[in-house]
């Protein structure tokens, strides 16, 4: 028997059927909130609604986009300041972000919106490795340095870790460890996408129950010389 080829227009047609899906539960919540919205009870209930259906329209968008391998336009980036947007977009709580830049170049060519989102769900998957363990000390150390063509980008936490016989599944789709609804296994497999477009490299270090670090090389830009 043939293994059945699912193609990306056949998983943009079922995401976005349930991206309209979605929208109408949306559209039923705001009504119920214009109905019922005084009731405390009842419009926390309505709000939940909204903060899930919201939750898994942004998981369909990733979904989607592991479909598209483009990069649309290339731009010369500052690196330092991707990695600064994209941990200010983390919801980090009690853990402590420590940054060490060193002397790097300031600049790559890339797309800058898609290297902000990669490097964000690679922060977004220590702050939830933390967090699974419960400890109060967590601590994510990002490192920003130049090594000869290379801008090196380290992320390194002190969560679970990851099982030596699950790094290699890390970058698959809808690969993950996570017990969770609200985790697909989309977001390294999006992040692993984004840097190999890039002409990039990821590597990932982990003792399960220790640490796990994730080593990014883009090239880098000096002038009008590049390994692009």
């Amino acid at each position: 028997m043939k293994n059945i080829k699912v193609l990306p227009a056949d998983i943009r047609n079922v995401t976005h059927s349930y991206k309209n899906s979605l929208f109408s539960i949306m559209t039923i919540c705001d009504e119920m909130k214009e109905e019922y919205g005084d009731d405390e009870k009842i419009g926390a209930m309505i709000d939940q609604i909204n903060d899930v259906s919201n939750g898994v329209l942004a998981q369909l968008e990733k979904f989607a986009d592991l479909t598209n391998s483009n990069i649309k336009s290339v731009a010369e980036v500052d690196i330092q300041s991707c990695v600064d947007e994209a941990v200010c977009k983390l919801p980090a709580g009690n853990i402590k972000i420590v940054k060490n830049y060193y002397s790097v170049p300031k600049s790559i060519l890339a797309e800058r919106d898609q290297i902000v989102e990669a490097l964000y769900n690679i922060l977004v998957n220590s702050v939830e490795a933390i967090n699974s363990t419960g400890r109060k000390d967590g601590e994510i150390k990002i490192s920003l340095y130049s090594d000869v063509d290379w801008v090196c980008i380290s992320i390194r936490d002190n969560g679970c870790g990851i099982e030596k016989k699950n790094i290699k599944k890390l970058y698959n789709p809808l690969f993950s460890t996570k017990k969770t609804n609200k985790n697909w296994g989309i977001g390294l497999s999006y992040a692993y996408k984004v840097i190999k477009a890039h002409l990039g490299i990821i590597f990932c270090d982990s003792v399960y129950g220790e640490y796990t670090e994730f080593q990014i090389l883009l090239p880098c830009q000096y002038g009008n010389n590049t390994i692009w």
